[in-house]
């Protein structure tokens, strides 16, 4: 009986942690800045943000779709297709700048009884870090892999 069990686990190969460093520590911080605040009043931290955030698109708010395009860059990365993690991390920076465009037109949110102006917090700053950090990864890998 044993002799079976080691036969069916020597052919079995160990499971290989294909995820390099770098994309540990992007995927790291991303997870900080889910428990920062994304404003500065500090009323919701970012995981708020990022479960609600997609209902920003009825009001004309694209910014939280960046999301979904760093998921995609990281994968594109952690499979060395580098031509499309320049491209999915580059049009996740541009959506998540949608922010400061706002800043800049004081931009007023409405919900149902207020009216506020977005103001960014660190959870904010910190998540537009990693997402330029992972464009950064992204074309020094892509521009390194074409040499």
């Amino acid at each position: 009986m044993n002799n079976i069990i080691s036969q069916e686990n020597s052919n079995v190969s160990p499971i290989k942690n294909k995820m390099p460093t770098y994309i540990k520590i992007l995927i790291a911080f991303y997870v900080i800045s889910l428990f920062l605040p994304s404003d500065t009043k500090g009323s919701d931290i970012g995981l708020a943000a990022l479960v609600i955030g997609w209902l920003g698109l009825f009001q004309g708010i694209f910014a939280w779709y960046a999301n979904p395009l760093w998921i995609f860059a990281v994968n594109a990365l952690r499979d060395k297709k580098y031509k499309s993690a320049v491209f999915f991390s580059m049009s996740s920076v541009v959506l998540a700048l949608q922010v400061i465009l706002m800043l800049s037109m004081d931009w007023k949110v409405n919900f149902i009884d207020s009216e506020y102006v977005i103001v960014p917090g660190v959870g904010y700053y910190l998540w537009l870090s990693v997402l330029i950090a992972t464009f950064l990864t992204s074309l020094y890998f892509f521009i390194k892999d074409k040499k």
